[in-house]
């Protein structure tokens, strides 16, 4: 395998990952506007549909190619990759969700990046 394809599918996964939760989250928010003032069972049922369903298999898939990335990288490289979760979410969420960005989390993004790079190496 090239030496670079283990840690794109690295990125690749996590980026999948933060899209299926910010789909989750999406998926909750959708179904508590609409069933406001339903009960447990109704909101539970709203949210359990298809689309939940398959951001759930997505989750499933990021996994796999976790895996099939750790055959040719050791743990400890791979693992500092999955910190761009922490940028990831946040700004799909602001995409997606249009939830606010910070200049704190701005700061704090540009110093996860240094971490992974530097771990990476």
């Amino acid at each position: 395998m090239k030496l670079y394809l283990p840690y794109l599918l690295v990125v690749i996964s996590t980026l999948v990952s933060a899209l299926a939760q910010v789909g989750i989250k999406w998926k909750i928010n959708e179904s508590a506007v609409q069933a406001e003032g339903a009960s447990y069972r109704e909101i539970l049922t709203s949210t359990l549909s298809a689309s939940t369903f398959l951001l759930f298999f997505a989750i499933g898939v990021s996994f796999f190619l976790w895996v099939y990335a750790l055959k040719d990288l050791s743990l400890s490289n791979a693992y500092s990759l999955t910190a761009l979760s922490y940028i990831f979410v946040p700004l799909l969420s602001t995409l997606i969700l249009h939830e606010n960005l910070t200049l704190p989390f701005v700061v704090g993004s540009a110093l996860i990046l240094l971490g992974v790079v530097l771990c990476s190496y």
